[in-house]
């Protein structure tokens, strides 16, 4: 998929409306394949971009995660999550100070 957009922002400026449409509109089905995706697994998935910022998460996670009610988006991912012992665990395993491979919780 990132090849595909790389790709095509290398040629957006040759391209006509019409064909900046049609590339719009086949990046929007490929998102809504990728949120089907991603919807359809049972586990929680969390999403943060290089700056841990909430950039997405499927319905498992907001069924599973306690969120603060906010959309949560472009907020650092911990902030959006109103349990403590969450928060901290994902903070601290996102910048390096802690290393889990396996880690419960009792919500």
């Amino acid at each position: 998929m990132r090849k595909f957009i790389d790709r095509a922002l290398a040629k957006l400026e040759k391209l006509g409306a019409p064909q900046v449409h049609a590339l719009i509109s086949d990046l929007a089905t490929e998102n809504d394949r990728l949120d089907a995706v991603l919807d359809s697994l049972s586990d929680g998935i969390l999403v943060s971009d290089a700056g841990h910022r909430l950039v997405m998460f499927n319905k498992s996670a907001e069924r599973l995660v306690p969120f603060d009610g906010s959309d949560g988006y472009d907020r650092i991912l911990w902030a959006t999550i109103t349990d403590e012992e969450i928060s901290r665990f994902i903070e601290r395993t996102l910048t390096g100070q802690e290393s889990v491979r396996d880690h419960e919780f009792t919500l």
